[in-house]
């Protein structure tokens, strides 16, 4: 806690038979701001689309929705036959604030990995592809369209490349902040295509599922870590 001391000089001059009397007056001045840390999110779901209808935004009309359990559920997948690969009929959106009380900090994701229920020696974990992202028209008030969040503070960011997001042990930086604002952050999380045309490539490691993949329910657990540099 930083106090900062304001020294205010209050000076009386009066003239008594060609005597000057000075006098100083020390007041203290303090403020105390309240230190916080707390990492803030919520979570949107969107339709993926096809080849003949981009993916919806995550706050697009008709195609777009919240999640309130937090559970990303991609629901039973949908075969291709033209690509022979299984897709989702939708992507998630993981929105982040965090309020670090303006000192610098980091998000970090980390994944327990992404497991067939039945046997965990089955996994898609080089399956789940998350894609961090920073829109300077994110609203602060998603009822107040004036409240756009602006450009990131001097020197911050999100990671430039998707990730593959289900490594288990493996924490992954989504954005630095060295301005310490707070500012919204997006993690959008989606299963592998192998798609060439995609706007951010997918990873190079990354794996789409096919056929062949073990049928089953698989479930893991998703974290982020607000680490403030104090």
């Amino acid at each position: 806690m930083k106090i900062r001391r304001i020294t205010l000089a209050l000076i009386l001059a009066i003239g008594i038979g060609g005597f000057c009397f000075a006098e100083d007056i020390e007041i203290p001045v303090t403020a105390e701001f309240p230190f916080n840390v707390e990492l803030d999110h919520w979570v949107r779901w969107a339709d993926s689309g096809d080849r003949e209808t981009p993916a919806a935004t995550p706050y697009e009309a008709g195609r777009s929705g919240d999640v309130t359990n937090d559970i990303l559920n991609f629901g039973e997948l949908i075969y291709d036959d033209e690509l022979g690969i299984f897709l989702a009929r939708k992507y998630f959106t993981v929105f982040l604030l965090a309020d670090t009380s303006g000192f610098p900090y980091k998000l970090i994701q980390s994944c327990s990995g992404f497991s067939n229920t039945i046997d965990p020696n089955e996994n898609l974990n080089d399956s789940l592809i998350m894609t961090p992202d920073y829109k300077e028209e994110d609203l602060w008030d998603q009822t107040n369209p004036d409240s756009q969040q602006g450009v990131h503070g001097d020197n911050d960011g999100v990671a430039d490349a998707a990730l593959v997001a289900a490594s288990p042990g493996i924490g992954r930086v989504v954005y630095s902040s060295e301005s310490g604002f707070s500012r919204i952050v997006r993690c959008y999380y989606g299963l592998a295509t192998d798609d060439p045309d995609a706007e951010i490539p997918e990873p190079a490691d990354a794996k789409v599922i096919t056929a062949d993949t073990r049928s089953g329910t698989y479930e893991g657990t998703i974290t982020f870590t607000l680490v403030p540099n104090f």
